[in-house]
């Protein structure tokens, strides 16, 4: 009888030794563990989303332990120029979590809530929000060890409390400069000139001859009363910042080749132009159909007129970058002659110029 009761004994004190040792919940093999960065430059504020997998999930975890290192085993410190004093954990495993930092000089900081939170199975994240990067410039690979707890800490001592829930688990990460890309668009500037056919509407007027890309012949007046009008559509395209204008001049009076008679330009200006006037009055000029001229923006319209100029003055203009096909307007040019006007050929180079604002 001395002897079974002995081994009764022995068995009882294995079994109390069984139920304490399953007090506790062990963590499942933690698995598929990565840390990734939302800004991997040097001294940049990121945020690390931990995701792992085989974490326990049979009890509630109330704190959070992050170390941050030098060392894959923890040693080193924290790396240079990090911070974490200003940090957030957030993620899937859910909580409100009230950040420790009375130890972020030794790259831990501890986040902890009375209520806990019994995770879910499958993959889960944990955000370590509003961490600064280290300031090492060329990059380096560091390394974030994470530390689950049954019991919060104090709140002032930079340390979890109670029994481990997962233990720790580390994984590297690295900061890398950034890579600087850039490209050079260089300035670019076109006017072309392309004909308008007779009977076009060209701004407030309507063509009665046909000009060439090159030209705007008006043709035979035979009457005082014949107003024969050409037009050119004009169309810039620019990548300039501030915009273009396009300016209008000519090279002096028309002229007539046999008389060398100087044939009157009209008497309105660029700044006011004026309708045009009466039958039996000799006159040349010119109107654009731009809307958006300096001062004045629409001052031709209304079938307005300016005479020529040795002066340049706008003819068209946008202040911003056009669209990719550019602007495109209609400049038309009338004449009329008087009575007494010499029978001749007249002529003159009326020129255009572009300026883009760059």
């Amino acid at each position: 009888m001395r002897s079974m009761s002995r081994k009764l004994a022995v068995f009882a004190c294995s079994v109390a030794l069984l139920v304490t040792g399953m007090a506790a919940p062990a963590s499942a093999a933690i698995t598929n563990v990565s840390v990734q960065i939302s800004d991997p430059t040097p001294s940049a504020t990121a945020s690390y989303t931990w995701t792992w997998t085989g974490y326990q999930t049979a009890a509630s975890v109330k704190c959070v332990k992050i170390l941050m290192s030098v060392n894959a085993d923890g040693t080193g410190g924290l790396p240079t120029g990090m911070g974490l004093g200003s940090t957030t954990l957030t993620g899937t495993f859910g909580g409100t979590w009230t950040r420790d930092a009375t130890s972020v000089a030794s790259g831990i900081v501890v986040f902890n809530w009375a209520t806990g939170v019994t995770p879910g199975a499958g993959p889960t994240t944990l955000v370590l929000g509003a961490a600064t990067n280290s300031s090492t410039a060329a990059g380096a690979t560091y390394y974030e060890t994470l530390t689950t707890y049954d019991t919060a800490g104090t709140g002032s001592s930079g340390a979890c409390a109670g029994a481990t829930r997962d233990a720790a688990t580390v994984s590297a990460f690295e900061t890398t400069p950034a890579q600087v890309a850039s490209v050079t668009v260089d300035p670019s500037l076109s006017l072309t000139i392309t004909t308008v056919a007779a009977t076009t509407a060209c701004g407030d007027v309507t063509t009665t001859v046909a000009s060439t890309s090159n030209a705007i012949p008006l043709g035979h007046i035979a009457a005082t009363t014949a107003h024969p009008i050409a037009g050119q559509n004009l169309n810039v395209q620019t990548n300039a910042n501030g915009g273009y204008t396009t300016y209008i001049s000519y090279s002096g009076a028309m002229t007539g080749a046999a008389t060398a008679a100087a044939f009157t330009d009209m008497t309105g200006t660029n700044a006011s132009p004026a309708v045009w006037p009466s039958n039996g009055t000799e006159a040349f000029g010119y109107t654009t159909q731009s809307a958006s001229l300096s001062g004045t923006a629409g001052r031709f319209h209304t079938s307005k007129f300016a005479g020529l100029s040795t002066t340049q003055y706008e003819l068209m203009r946008n202040a911003a970058t056009p669209a990719a096909v550019g602007d495109t307007n209609c400049i038309a040019f009338e004449a009329s002659t008087a009575g007494n006007t010499k029978a001749d050929t007249y002529s003159t180079n009326v020129r255009y110029n572009v300026a883009g604002s760059f």
